[in-house]
């Protein structure tokens, strides 16, 4: 089995860096990477890209893309569709993939082939890079304790994570950060937010997971640091008014 990792990048080159240089250095098991680029207004995105082209066969197909879709990653499955195994995964370009002693696609493809009513998996977050309240409002002490909240992500399930020593565990819906999930599946649902997604593949019976083995950095929650201008209003009124028109079309 030869998984597709579909993953969507806009802006923000030092995520994207970082999260294109995990899955070259920390996944063993085969894939096929396809790119697209969300119309990214910030020129050093495509120079990310462009390095990472250089390695030779690291990319099945970049797609740079001439609008910002939030249907982006539907569409890119859609373009692969006939060429897609058995699983495909879904990658944001603000996450780093840890390394650890098994290939976290390895862990994936196995989770999924032992079991058959498995319909999504997902990763847990690595807790280091949580930044406290208390820190954002040293960094920037004129801003409301609110708008800090949302950078910071303060109330994210994620945060909430208990120590385990269960491989997959069930608390609330894997991100779409990273999220792998069943072709069969997801031929049966309609694309939408992480939580729909989550929702109406347990409605159809299937089981749903985090994997605790596999790791991630979300990057975004150092936006704090390395981006402090992105404003999650614009962000959420942008997703919320595409998510709108589209359930009314």
């Amino acid at each position: 089995m030869t998984p597709f990792i579909f993953l969507l990048a806009w802006n923000r080159p030092i995520y994207l860096w970082n999260c294109l240089d995990s899955i070259y250095r920390n996944t063993r098991h085969e894939f096929k990477l396809v790119l697209a680029d969300n119309n990214s207004s910030d020129t050093a995105v495509k120079q990310v890209i462009h390095g990472f082209q250089k390695r030779k066969g690291f990319f099945h197909e970049v797609h740079f893309c001439e609008d910002n879709s939030p249907f982006r990653f539907p569409w890119m499955i859609n373009k692969h569709w006939d060429e897609i195994d058995e699983i495909f995964v879904f990658v944001e370009g603000d996450i780093e993939i840890l390394g650890g002693k098994e290939c976290w696609l390895g862990l994936f493809v196995k989770y999924f082939q032992n079991d058959p009513n498995l319909g999504l998996i997902g990763s847990r977050v690595h807790k280091r890079d949580f930044v406290s309240i208390e820190r954002a409002k040293e960094l920037y002490p004129s801003q409301s304790q609110e708008h800090l909240s949302r950078i910071i992500k303060e109330n994210a399930p994620m945060r909430r994570y208990k120590q385990t020593d269960k491989e997959l565990i069930d608390p609330h819906n894997p991100p779409l950060r990273l999220l792998a999930i069943r072709k069969s599946v997801y031929q049966q649902i309609k694309f939408g937010r992480d939580v729909e997604i989550y929702a109406r593949v347990k409605k159809l019976g299937y089981k749903c997971a985090i994997a605790t083995k596999v790791v991630h950095r979300h990057l975004s929650l150092l936006n704090i640091y390395d981006y402090p201008d992105i404003s999650p209003d614009k962000r959420d009124n942008f997703f919320d008014q595409q998510w709108d028109k589209n359930n009314t079309a």
